[in-house]
């Protein structure tokens, strides 16, 4: 240990590194810190995305976008609304059909070519407001 005085006057005592045992612990700082991040699992990559077109009974045009992660741990979608308004949707538990949903304002339900969107009201209850969507074909945006 080396002996420093501080501004009064009085010694203390206090440890050195030296450059060699400095290099050896950040190499051991290193070392540990890239075997922590080479544990980490990489995201899958996202798949799909493709546009579907649907026509609503009341003449209100839906675009959904499918998604879902390479390893199926999730799916979503991208649902636009006739009012330009987008939103990102994952999948919920439903007992027929497949339904998406963020369970706070919108809500998409769809089997098979056919689908529609629920929306809260203001007394939070769930109400379609797109009835009836049909899928037609991508050409006819």
């Amino acid at each position: 240990m080396k002996t420093a005085k501080n501004k009064a006057g009085a010694s203390l005592k206090r440890p050195v590194l030296d450059l060699a045992s400095a290099l050896a612990c950040i190499c051991i700082m290193a070392t540990a810190f890239l075997a922590a991040c080479s544990s980490f699992q990489t995201v899958p990559a996202v798949k799909g995305g493709q546009p579907v077109a649907y026509q609503c009974r009341d003449d209100a045009r839906i675009e959904v976008r499918y998604f879902n992660l390479a390893d199926n741990s999730l799916h979503f979608v991208k649902l636009t609304l006739p009012d330009g308004s987008t939103h990102t949707l994952p999948q919920m538990l439903s007992a027929s059909g497949v339904r998406y949903s963020d369970d706070g304002l919108v809500a998409w339900w769809a089997k098979g070519d056919d689908g529609f969107v629920e929306m809260r009201d203001e007394n939070g209850s769930w109400q379609v407001v797109h009835a009836d969507c049909k899928r037609i074909s991508p050409d006819h945006k």
